[in-house]
Formats: C-alpha cells, sequence, structure tokens
C-alpha cells in the first residue's frame, strides 16, 4: 500500500502523515526488506537513531513508533528512489491461486495499485509468504507447489504471469 495522502484507491485509511518528514521519494515499503552489505551503513545509522534519546530517524527530529515508520523515513530522508517488488506475498493463500495460475483471482485480490506509485499494481513474486504460520496448510501448499513445471512463471503483475522479472512491462520503480 502507498500510505500515501492523496491516494485514492482505497488506502485512505492507512494514511501515513508526517508534515516533519522529508519529501517522499519513494512508494511506502512494507517492513519486511532484504539488503546486501552495501546496505549495512544506512541500517546502523537507522537503528542508532532508534537507540538515542530521544529517538529520530537519521539527521531528522521524526521520532516515529515503529520499525517500518523508521524504514520509511530514513529511506526518504536519503533520498532513496529504488525500491524492491514485493518478495513475500502477503498471506500463504495466494501460493494455492498461484499453483493454479489463476490470474483473475490474483488481479482481482492483490494488485495493490495506487494513484501514484504503481497505478498498474505492484508485481508480485512467488518466493516466500508472510505470515507462514500453519505447518499443515505449508506442507498443502508446498505439496501442490511440488506439482508445478521447473519453468512456471514466477512474477505476477497486471492480470499476467511472467516468467522473469525483465519480462515485466515497465518501466516500474521496483524492478529497475
Amino acid at each position: 500500500m502507498s500510505r500515501d495522502d492523496g491516494d485514492a484507491l482505497g488506502y485512505r485509511v492507512y494514511k501515513f502523515q508526517c508534515p516533519e518528514c522529508p519529501k517522499r521519494t519513494m512508494r511506502w515499503g512494507h517492513a519486511h526488506p532484504t539488503f546486501t552489505y552495501h546496505a549495512l551503513p544506512f541500517l546502523g545509522d537507522l537503528l542508532a537513531g532508534e537507540l538515542d534519546n530521544p529517538r529520530h530517524v537519521l539527521d531528522t527530529t521524526v521520532n516515529v513508533p515503529e520499525d517500518e515508520d523508521a524504514l520509511n523515513v530514513g529511506l526518504w530522508d536519503v533520498g532513496a528512489t529504488k525500491q524492491w517488488c514485493k518478495f513475500d506475498v502477503p498471506w500463504p493463500s495466494l501460493f494455492e491461486t498461484y499453483a493454479r495460475l489463476d490470474a483473475d483471482n490474483l488481479e482481482g485480490c492483490c494488485n495493490y495499485k495506487d494513484d501514484k506509485w504503481y497505478p498498474e499494481g505492484v508485481p508480485l513474486m512467488f518466493f516466500t509468504a508472510h505470515a507462514a504460520k500453519d505447518t499443515d496448510q505449508a506442507r498443502r501448499i508446498m505439496a501442490q507447489l511440488r506439482k508445478l513445471k521447473a519453468d512456471s512463471p514466477q512474477v505476477f503483475h497486471a492480470g499476467s504471469f511472467y516468467d522473469k522479472t525483465s519480462d515485466v512491462p515497465g518501466p516500474l520503480p521496483c524492478l529497475m
């Protein structure tokens, strides 16, 4: 979700208002980031601000209540523009829909469109699932996934499946 003030596509209830925050340079990111060692200095500085008294995000005076807020404000503060796609789908049951290659259901439930950053929606990549806590469900889904061909598409975007990210029409900020 974008959490932008002006988003008219259904996320207004989650809007993040922060007049003292830096200018947004990218869409709101979920706090399940993946990163390389190149990000460690940034993450160290971010953590140092969270441990400081009073708490603050990097070189700002902004104090936010959660790690996800701090990550986003910190990325905006350094002018970040590259954003990962959502590598963990929101819930395990989406893998069942993926295993059926059911584009209609995926488009209906999970396109995550917004007015500014991703008007055609966010690409979904079926690598991991958020909130995968039910072992019986996980085993059932894994059995379904084992039946897929090795060359099954792994990316879903705007109603279509794609074999690789470079096949997705763009440009999309999280694939650049």
